[in-house]
């Protein structure tokens, strides 16, 4: 039997229940925040001090969890966003709240440096009809191939029909030049990985059924 579409969509919507087989966890290191605003207009005094308080928050937070801790970033383990936000305990998305993704702390001098800052921008979970998650990246960091504010991405997770759930998947993002897109083959690839997780998706479900 088939995983159900709750379970499969908690794959997508509730980084708690995702392992480390997960498709985002074996390519990044997550945390959730929430109040995600610009910074205010402050002296450089004033502005190192906030990035100081925000530290020391987050990696008192992450400290509980080994596998997404600060701590395991070498120098760049307090490496913070340009947006102020607030860190919070994983659990299920809702609107508002922000999925921060760094690479992994094995990855190399990069390990612990900002990729990409996504906000949640609309859940819907409706007891009829299909579900729907709309992310938004409101921040792009090193290595991150987009403008910053203009990728967006919606996945649709529609009710089981003969044991089949049926999901599709949209997104869209402005990049620097038609070139860039063509000599990096970003269309082709962000297609064929979109495919990719979502078969990875429906694997991760499989293996927390089983070890449930």
């Amino acid at each position: 039997m088939g995983a159900t579409r709750e379970e499969l969509w908690a794959q997508l919507a509730d980084p708690s229940k995702w392992s480390q087989d997960h498709p985002v966890l074996q390519t990044a290191d997550i945390s959730l925040v929430s109040n995600m605003h610009d910074p205010p207009t402050t002296s450089d005094k004033e502005a190192n001090e906030a990035d100081d308080i925000l530290r020391a928050k987050e990696s008192q937070d992450n400290s509980g969890n080994s596998e997404n801790s600060e701590a395991h970033f070498g120098e760049n383990a307090f490496e913070t966003t340009k947006k102020r936000c607030q860190p919070i305990q994983l659990g299920p998305l809702k609107k508002g709240h922000g999925m921060l993704l760094r690479h992994k702390a094995d990855s190399g001098p990069q390990a612990g440096r900002v990729f990409c800052l996504r906000e949640c921008s609309q859940i819907e979970e409706p007891v009829e009809g299909p579900f729907l998650l709309v992310m938004k990246t409101i921040e792009g960091g090193l290595g991150y191939p987009f403008l910053e504010n203009t990728e967006i991405s919606e996945v649709e997770m529609f009710p089981s029909e003969d044991g089949i759930v049926r999901c599709k998947m949209t997104g869209m993002a402005d990049v620097t030049s038609r070139i860039f897109r063509w000599w990096t083959g970003l269309q082709k690839d962000s297609q064929a990985s979109a495919v990719a997780f979502l078969e990875s998706i429906d694997q991760a479900s499989s293996k927390v059924r089983e070890k449930s």
